[in-house]
């Protein structure tokens, strides 16, 4: 019975009975109604829980086993260090890691209106994430390896990394992977091609972290890196990213470590 017929098809069964056993009746009949529409209820629950499509294989949710061999895989980039500094031959460079790490916190930090701050967060933390197997890629004047052929190696890093979170360990495409696995790969590929004013508040991101990197290579060294300064020029757009480089740099100054102040700029 339907529950907004409950009530009139209780009054007109309540019309039917005697009047010597109405008083059993005041007690039975609420207590029928109530239990039918605790009845109805579940019907509706159960109704709505059974008309839902089943998720398919690769919509599952990852197993413990393929979220550790994922977390084993992604662990790589503690130990690939940023080519840029070993280029120079910094002592003890940071690895991927570290600068992922130190990236996120940016996110987090940072404001910028009308982004979605914690989709830069998320961003920030798997931006790299194919270099745990690809390694750290420099361009090509010094690599040899070209753009697109950069763009396949990481691709495939990414195809093999994120099949850890699939039922099956075989490299996978990005239309066969799991819900998780799907969204890391788009947040990714987001990032790749600049596609979004979250990528683009995430390049800045990331070309900050480096100059912070480097300033404190620079104060614990006694190098100067004033190339990665140089190539940042003009890339902050955002208010508070310019003024922490503007910051930076002030304190950059002090350091003496080069001769002509004009290059001391972003």
């Amino acid at each position: 019975i339907n529950a907004e017929y409950m009530g009139p098809f209780l009054i007109g069964l309540l019309s039917m009975i005697r009047p010597s056993r109405l008083a059993l009746s005041a007690v039975f009949i609420p207590a029928l109604y109530f239990a039918c529409k605790y009845i109805h209820k579940l019907v509706r629950l159960d109704y709505v829980f059974l008309s839902q499509p089943k998720p398919s294989r690769s919509e599952k949710a990852a197993s413990p086993i393929n979220i550790l061999d994922f977390l084993l895989v992604c662990g790589r980039l503690k130990a690939v260090k940023r080519t840029g500094w070993v280029d120079h031959n910094i002592i003890l460079p940071e690895s991927v890691g570290d600068h992922m790490w130190r990236m996120s916190l940016l996110a987090l930090v940072c404001r910028e209106d009308g982004t979605d701050m914690n989709k830069c967060v998320k961003m920030s933390a798997v931006h790299d994430l194919a270099e745990a197997l690809a390694g750290d890629i420099t361009p090509t004047e010094k690599s040899g390896i070209t753009k697109q052929q950069k763009q396949k190696l990481e691709y495939d890093a990414m195809m093999t990394i994120l099949s850890n979170l699939s039922p099956s360990s075989a490299p996978v495409c990005p239309q066969k992977l799991t819900a998780i696995g799907r969204e890391i790969y788009d947040l990714w590929q987001e990032y790749e091609d600049c596609a979004s004013s979250e990528a683009k508040l995430v390049k800045q991101f990331d070309k900050l972290e480096m100059i912070i990197q480097a300033y404190e290579y620079e104060c614990s060294q006694g190098v100067n890196l004033q190339e990665f300064y140089t190539c940042c020029q003009g890339k902050f757009t955002n208010p508070a990213i310019q003024q922490i480089a503007s910051e930076l740099l002030n304190r950059r100054q002090q350091l003496s470590l080069h001769s002509d102040p004009e290059k001391n700029q972003v």
